[in-house]
């Protein structure tokens, strides 16, 4: 025991002559806090004499203060050791006095113990003026520059004391980076201060993407931020707070995050039946769409949801173009905004007038005049050719209006074609109007009693007919048996002449057409 003593009194000792290195690293530990003993022998543990007052880790050496006192730690590999005495001392009492000094004042602090050191850590800031006192130590602390600084009172043991003071007006204790806001949410905020009787003003920039003017007041701004951006912006309120002679400035910066809204465009129109395919885009990264359809009168499909694109087909059961409406919701870092996306469904329009016609002569032609559901429709027409009728073949838009003519003496059907479109949009299925056609034509020689008020004079011809017909404007075409047509005159009423000088003696049909009817003569050319 006595060897240890007077190790302990020389700091460090080895018994047992061996290789053990000194005990190197701190030997004054703060009550509390820790410190490191180290030594460069490897293989060994250490120890504390005093665990109550110091303890160490028997590996690594990390000493850890527990309560003031002194104690000697060791150091052993195999039957060799080396020790050292570790003191372990109290922190200087609390440091008392203000908290804040404006900028060229000065404030006391003050700590029971006598004869410590007092440092600031800025001294830009705050420096130690004088110190020093009877009962006490004190210093007289000025304030240089508005700012937070650190006063360290340092124990004649060496443990510190320290306290944080303000140079210049109270700070704000309230966060200066409140919670960001979705646009068009009120911002409420409530300064607050560690120093009693302080008065909070504030004012605000225009910021452009807010909609608001520049601002001021004073507390809580309570005001509504709306982004009209598709970035998120920074907006300052900048507080000067008064109290106790002094004022302090800071920013509070509180983030304003847009709604996302849709960039895509709001209408669309599809036909029915067909896949109505939407791909939403929004100006705002990152932002999730969600949709939801109701149930529409005149739509077959239920009412449905979902994200994205719909890419569903729409069916239109009516004759009439109908408007859905697709209610989106855009999400984006916890902000949402809805708006409604319309397509506008076109019908599939098809004939309701009848697809079977009277049997007709081929002295009239064929007139048909058709109908849809739907209130505006077109069509598109076309007839094919038939053995024994002539021309060959025909087609057109709208009304049928086909002069024919049935070369045999018996009744051909004749079928013509039709395909609807209305509003953009065609009906995919051809639709067929069929007529049976008699051959009624007049006979050379024999009068037209079908139309009494058309005549074809002489008939048989040796080249010129003079046809009379009522007042009015007429299309006249002559055709071959062949279905050639050799003949075209625009002519107009009571009376006009056609020449077939030029043509070969043979049966040639005359077909006079106004904008109502169609008649056809059969006239012999000698």
């Amino acid at each position: 025991m006595k060897s240890l003593l007077l190790c302990a009194l020389l700091f460090f000792c080895v018994l047992r002559v061996s290789a053990i290195a000194p005990i190197t690293g701190d030997t004054l530990i703060c009550n509390g806090l820790t410190g490191m003993a180290y030594d460069v022998t490897p293989g060994g543990t250490w120890s504390s004499l005093n665990p109550s007052v110091l303890s160490i880790g028997s590996s690594t050496g990390l000493m850890t203060g527990v309560s003031v006192g002194t104690t000697i730690i060791t150091y052993t590999v195999g039957a060799s050791y080396v020790i050292r005495p570790i003191s372990v001392y109290p922190f200087a009492p609390t440091v008392t006095g203000p908290s804040s000094v404006c900028p060229g004042d000065t404030i006391i602090l003050s700590n029971t113990v006598v004869g410590g050191t007092w440092t600031s850590v800025h001294t830009s800031i705050a420096e130690v003026a004088m110190s020093g006192g009877l009962t006490l130590d004190s210093a007289q602390i000025v304030g240089v520059s508005s700012g937070t600084d650190t006063i360290i009172y340092t124990h004649p043991y060496g443990c510190p004391a320290i306290k944080v003071i303000t140079v210049g007006g109270p700070p704000l204790t309230s966060s200066l980076t409140p919670p960001s806001i979705c646009s068009g949410e009120l911002f409420s905020y409530v300064p607050t201060s560690g120093v009693g009787g302080v008065t909070f003003n504030w004012v605000r920039p225009y910021i452009p993407g807010i909609s608001l003017p520049a601002g001021a007041g004073t507390g809580n701004p309570t005001e509504v931020l709306i982004n009209d951006s598709y970035v998120p912006i920074a907006v300052d309120y900048t507080y000067t707070m008064t109290g106790g002679g002094c004022t302090n400035t800071q920013v509070v910066t509180v983030i304003v995050k847009p709604n996302p809204v849709l960039s895509s465009p709001l209408t669309a129109t599809i036909c029915d039946s067909t896949i109505f395919n939407y791909t939403p885009t929004s100006f705002t990264p990152g932002t999730i769409f969600s949709w939801n359809r109701a149930a529409v009168i005149g739509i077959m499909n239920p009412m449905a949801s979902g994200a994205g694109n719909p890419n569903e087909h729409l069916y239109n059961s009516s004759a009439w173009q109908i408007p859905v409406n697709y209610v989106y919701v855009m999400t984006n870092d916890g902000c949402l905004s809805t708006q409604t996306v319309t397509v506008t469904v076109n019908p599939t329009p098809f004939l309701t007038s009848s697809l079977a016609l009277p049997d007709m002569c081929d002295t009239v032609g064929v007139n048909y005049i058709p109908t849809s559901n739907t209130p505006v429709f077109s069509v598109a027409w076309m007839r094919p050719a038939v053995s024994g009728i002539v021309p060959a073949n025909s087609f057109g838009s709208d009304a049928i209006h086909d002069a024919i003519l049935d070369t045999t003496t018996g009744v051909i059907q004749v079928i013509y074609y039709l395909r609807l479109s209305a509003y953009g949009c065609i009906n995919s299925f051809v639709q067929a109007v069929t007529v049976n056609v008699m051959p009624c034509a007049v006979e050379a020689g024999v009068p037209a009693v079908e139309k009494p008020e058309i005549s074809v004079l002489p008939n048989p011809t040796a080249g010129k007919v003079l046809v009379s017909v009522p007042l009015g404007e007429y299309t006249c075409r002559i055709v071959n048996t062949l279905g050639q047509t050799v003949v075209t005159h625009r002519e107009t009423g009571p009376a006009f002449s056609l020449d077939l000088s030029a043509e070969p003696a043979g049966l040639y049909m005359l077909n006079i057409s106004s904008d109502k009817t169609t008649t056809v003569f059969k006239v012999m050319k000698e």
